[in-house]
């Protein structure tokens, strides 16, 4: 798992579960849209319509849904991973839109509508200009030459924290997610709110689901590289015993990974080598790997990997 891009990856972790996506689709998008949508018809499309130059810009994630009851149409997730605004983004978008139907063109499929949303969570403010705006001086004759169409756009970083906790989203994941990447440019804000903001998941961690997405959270504080590991560790710890062991275990495999620097606590450390040593020994007197795994409090992936 890289975390060159820890935005565009939590990003595309959490909106790639399609409960988030829902969630997020029905907080972002118009009323006039979300009442002719059938979500229970949202599937994902595993194709990505990024080319090489649009990469440079943001990444997608499809899905597909049915519009009032009988036609499908293609709702895409468009990540602006560079978390700064671009010059021209209605063209970027242009070039996407018709990377879709190019691939319907050639695969000789039916024409669908594209709904675009393009997410942003950078410092500065962003107003999407049309296309027709950035040509001067031109009559209402000549606009009938021009491409005309909307997109959604999502600025979360000027959305306050109540909306984002108590209007846009339902699902804790969404709520706790567009939290951080509101803040995560304003470190003394985030680190004075940070345990505020994941005890929205305390109950949601306890769940299989939710115990994976605070992972995907940890990496993503971690590769910040402005958290120092303790402080992470100690505002889990307040929420809960088992919060703070996953973000110990979190930060010790991300560093024997090099993938984050930093000291962890002697005592943490040390605790965390204990269980692996108590797992080495289980192994060896060739006990079940789920039974290692409630233990030690390790992942049975980890025990997998300690036993190869």
């Amino acid at each position: 798992m890289s975390v060159n891009n820890p935005h565009d990856l939590i990003f595309r972790q959490t909106e790639g579960h399609i409960e988030n996506a829902i969630d997020f689709i029905r907080g972002t998008c118009p009323p006039e849209l979300i009442q002719n949508l059938d979500m229970s018809t949202l599937c994902p499309d595993e194709s990505s319509y990024t080319t090489e130059e649009l990469k440079e810009y943001f990444s997608d994630l499809v899905y597909q849904c049915n519009y009032r009851g009988r036609e499908i149409i293609k709702i895409t997730l468009l990540f602006e991973h560079k978390s700064y605004k671009l010059d021209y983004p209605l063209f970027q978008v242009l070039k996407y839109m018709i990377n879709i139907w190019e691939t319907q063109l050639k695969e000789k499929q039916a024409f669908t509508p594209v709904i675009p949303i393009l997410f942003y969570h950078g410092k500065d403010k962003w107003k999407i200009k049309k296309i027709s705006e950035y040509f001067e001086g031109i009559d209402d004759f000549l606009l009938n030459f021009i491409p005309c169409f909307d997109i959604i756009f999502t600025d979360i970083s000027r959305q306050s924290d109540e909306q984002i906790k108590n209007q846009m989203f339902k699902r804790e994941a969404n709520k706790i997610l567009f939290l951080l990447m509101k803040h995560i440019f304003h470190f003394d804000y985030l680190k004075n709110h940070l345990k505020e903001f994941l005890e929205i998941g305390k109950k949601y961690f306890e769940s299989e689901e939710g115990t994976g997405f605070l992972k995907s959270i940890l990496v993503y504080l971690y590769s910040s590289n402005k958290f120092e590991i303790n402080t992470i560790v100690s505002t889990l710890k307040e929420i809960s015993e088992e919060g703070g062991e996953l973000a110990m275990t979190t930060a010790l495999k991300l560093k024997e990974e090099g993938k984050i620097e930093g000291k962890i606590e002697g005592k943490i450390e040390g605790k965390i080598e204990g269980k692996i040593e108590t797992a080495l020994k289980m192994l060896e007197h060739g006990l079940d790997i789920n039974l290692i795994a409630d233990c030690t409090g390790l992942s049975v992936e980890e025990i997998e990997k300690l036993k190869k």
